[in-house]
């Protein structure tokens, strides 16, 4: 988690915007008294900027000034020994304009933060993320557990580096859900950046960039990273990707493919041609994918006696656990995979770069529509298939 915090604040570009707001920092830290100090790290219009404040009957203060929210990073010193004594406890705060509050009855990772409706989005996030982080130092800890020969076993540290690697999907997967259900955060503008420092595709941070609102892309971290997708995109590799990810869609003609389903059996597009098809691209390892399932289950129930079939693509490696996935979650239509992960031949031919994602396909085997999840892929069905 502490990697996750400090990569947050060090992402936050400087704010240059003329109009500033103020805002007042108070904290409670039970009956904390001297010699114990307080600091406050941010980044201000000048730059990095660090505030000192002795604790007196556990309550301390900060004021300043920030233009766009900014993250920033409380350090507690129980001796008033300095900011960089290792011992510190920290705990990452977003700095915006009004009034904000801090306290705990003891430690500070218990702290709760009021009067900012941006430090409750970042909280919940950090409790989302916490389960991999969980996992993480438990696969840690398995491995470390090892004899030292199952240590060097070329295809045990292999097998780890597979779980470590799932593990890290599906945590970026929970950035990418919250960038899309977060439109006029300006957290989601943080998380965009994290997710796109791990996934440099310009075909994916374009699209979920210009999703944001105004209010969010208007801002001079907004404006910055704007800056930094445009120059981004003069690269031939990039323009290339762009063209492609358009063309599927602007041609509005699905690309015909075979896949094998569970069984080996061979699944065509073409099967499908004279019907209503969702092609649904998803994996027994994405937390997001595994929560719209049921949406789709219902969706299925509803619309399949009426013309509708959908067909899944999953972009697992793990064949049991996909096949399990299908099982618990009752996906009863029809499901093929290649079992290449993010390399499954139907999403790179698509130009699909995160789950879950899908498309509808019309009679005529045109795409006329993409990523309908909920009430919008309902809505949808409801205007096609009634």
């Amino acid at each position: 988690m502490r990697k996750v915090i400090m990569v947050l604040l060090f992402l936050v570009p400087l704010a240059l915007m003329a109009q500033k707001g103020n805002f007042k920092l108070e904290g409670k830290i039970g009956d904390l008294d001297s010699p114990a100090k307080a600091y406050l790290v941010y980044k201000s219009v000048t730059g990095i900027r660090i505030d000192s404040m002795p604790i007196k009957k556990g309550q301390f203060n900060f004021k300043g000034s920030v233009s766009d929210p900014t993250a920033g990073v409380i350090y507690i010193n129980h001796k008033g020994w300095g900011r960089k004594d290792p011992g510190n406890e920290r705990f990452t705060i977003y700095l915006e304009q009004g009034d904000i509050q801090i306290t705990t009855s003891d430690q500070l990772s218990n702290a709760i933060v009021t009067g900012s409706k941006l430090n409750d989005e970042f909280r919940k996030h950090l409790l989302v993320l916490k389960p991999f982080e969980d996992r993480r130092d438990a696969l840690v800890t398995a491995f470390n557990s090892l004899p030292p020969e199952k240590k060097k076993d070329e295809a045990v540290r292999l097998e780890f580096k597979k779980l470590s690697d799932q593990i890290e999907t599906e945590r970026y997967q929970e950035y990418y859900t919250f960038i899309k259900t977060h439109a006029d955060s300006y957290l989601a503008l943080d998380m965009l950046e994290v997710y796109g420092r791990k996934y440099p595709d310009h075909t994916i941070l374009i699209p979920l960039f210009n999703a944001l609102s105004n209010e969010v892309r208007s801002t001079e971290h907004g404006k910055t990273f704007a800056d930094f997708l445009q120059k981004g995109i003069t690269s031939a590799d990039y323009a290339e990707k762009l063209r492609s990810a358009a063309d599927v869609i602007k041609d509005k003609t699905a690309l015909a493919f075979t896949q094998n389903d569970p069984d080996g059996n061979p699944i065509h597009l073409s099967d499908f041609r004279g019907k209503y098809l969702l092609l649904d691209f998803w994996a027994s390892w994405c937390g997001p994918c595994r929560r719209e399932n049921p949406n789709v289950v219902k969706a299925y129930a509803v619309y399949h006696p009426k013309g509708l079939e959908i067909l899944g693509v999953s972009l697992d490696n793990d064949k049991w656990a996909w096949m399990k996935a299908i099982r618990d979650d009752n996906l009863t239509w029809k499901q093929v995979s290649d079992l290449k992960g993010w390399n499954n031949a139907v999403g790179q031919l698509y130009g699909i770069h995160a789950v879950p994602s899908n498309l509808l396909i019309d009679p005529d085997g045109n795409i006329i529509a993409k990523d309908l999840r909920g009430v919008a892929l309902e809505r949808k069905l409801a205007e096609v298939l009634n």
